[in-house]
C-alpha cells in the first residue's frame, strides 16, 4: 500500500508455445543460393536445430511454465486475427499460396 492506495498484484503475462512434430518435416536440403560455384551446404532451417530447440526448451523446465498453444493451420480467417500482421502481408501470403498450388498442380499434370 502506498499512503492511502492499495497496491494491486501484478497481472502476469501467459507465454505461449506452440510446438507440432510436422515442424521438423520441412527439409530443404542441401543450398547454393543458386551460384554454380558454391559447394553446396546444409540449409539452416534444416530439421536438426528445430529439433534442438525444443529438446532445450523442454530440458530447461520452461515448457513447464509456458502456455501450450495448438498448433492450426494458417488460414486467411487466422490471420486476420493477428495483430503482428499487416493486410497487406496475408494478402502476399494468400496469393503465394495460391500459386504454389497451382505449380504443385502443374508439376504433377501428365501431358
Amino acid at each position: 500500500m502506498i499512503g492511502s492506495i492499495p497496491l494491486r498484484p501484478a497481472r502476469r503475462r501467459k507465454t505461449g508455445y506452440v510446438w507440432d512434430e510436422r515442424y521438423l518435416f520441412h527439409d530443404p536440403g542441401f543450398q547454393t543460393y543458386g551460384v554454380a560455384y558454391l559447394q553446396p551446404f546444409r540449409a539452416y532451417d534444416n530439421p536438426t536445430p528445430k529439433h534442438r530447440l525444443h529438446s532445450l526448451v523442454g530440458y530447461s523446465g520452461l515448457l513447464d511454465v509456458m502456455t501450450p498453444v495448438r498448433a492450426r493451420k494458417a488460414t486467411v480467417e487466422v490471420t486476420k486475427n493477428l495483430r503482428s500482421h499487416p493486410t497487406e502481408w496475408q494478402s502476399y501470403v494468400h496469393i503465394m499460396h495460391l500459386c504454389m498450388c497451382i505449380l504443385a498442380n502443374l508439376a504433377t499434370t501428365h501431358i
